[in-house]
């Protein structure tokens, strides 16, 4: 539950972090996979109270592959405005880092609940 709580941190930070000075597509798709993300790893943390650990395996792998595209997807928008404040391209620097080690985190438990799964 505390990765959960830190992934949609991140991901909400990563959102805030985006101003409107972005193009606008990439920010609603970035904006689109943050609640595929959300509702991934709520489905992951249901299906594994409920013990139905091959839903749980599913929604965790999913929920990996999203944290990736999102991550490239920030990427993408941070390196589309090169020219922003230097504090606020620091900072989306920052929360990209933070992303990446709540993706290690991420992947790890996905294989941790798949095991379980068998």
């Amino acid at each position: 539950m505390k990765l959960f709580t830190s992934v949609c941190l991140a991901v909400a930070l990563g959102s805030a972090a985006i101003t409107s000075a972005y193009a606008a597509t990439p920010l609603e798709e970035s904006r689109a996979i943050a609640a595929d993300l959300k509702a991934s790893m709520t489905e992951m943390g249901d299906a594994s109270k409920a013990g139905d650990m091959k839903r749980a395996c599913a929604a965790s792998r999913r929920s990996v592959d999203l944290l990736d595209q999102y991550m490239v997807k920030f990427k993408q928008i941070r390196d589309s405005n090169p020219s922003a404040d230097a504090d606020k391209l620091a900072e989306a620097d920052l929360i990209h880092a933070k992303l990446s080690n709540q993706r290690t985190e991420l992947n790890t438990l996905s294989g941790e609940i798949c095991a379980k799964a068998g």
